[in-house]
């Protein structure tokens, strides 16, 4: 009787760990389905979608010291250089990103370059560039939106000094 018991106990705990599987499948690839829908700056600057205005870039002087890096209100800028639209094309290339993984180590985050713009419905994008670790990061109304990878940052930094 014991042993029919144990028998039932285990198919029973078989069949909720496969359900429990089943659904960590299905709901990790609904998660992934909405990221590729999701319209990233970048695409929004190549296909057009919308109009940019105020568009400005500075180099990083310093990060407060007791700031979280993030926060940008806490970055001391040098002037900032009003650009226009094709500049803003051209900085923000789709060719010269990739996607960063969830996995990928990036070392450590030093911003020393930042892009500002507004679009039409007064949303304040900034883009600060890492060059130590190649790492880019996109935010909006000051919310930190996507890390991204500088494919070139070599391509992008002779850009910056053009400037």
């Amino acid at each position: 009787m014991n042993t029919k018991l144990s028998d039932w106990a285990l198919r029973i705990f078989v069949i909720l760990y496969a359900c429990a599987c089943v659904w960590l499948i299905i709901k990790e690839c609904s998660i992934a389905k909405e990221i590729k829908n999701e319209k990233n700056i970048i695409t929004m600057i190549a296909e057009n979608m919308i109009e940019f205005e105020d568009i400005e870039f500075c180099w990083i002087d310093e990060v407060g010291n007791d700031c979280c890096i993030d926060s940008l209100k806490d970055y001391s800028c040098s002037p900032s250089i009003t650009l226009d639209i094709e500049d803003l094309k051209s900085i923000l290339n789709k060719d010269y990103y990739i996607e960063k993984q969830e996995n990928t180590a990036l070392g450590m985050y030093k911003p020393i370059a930042m892009l500002k713009f507004n679009d039409k419905s007064s949303n304040r994008y900034s883009v600060t560039f890492s060059f130590l670790n190649a790492e880019v990061r996109f935010y909006r109304n000051d919310e930190i939106q996507r890390v991204m990878m500088m494919y070139d940052s070599d391509q992008i930094l002779q850009i910056f000094y053009k400037f």
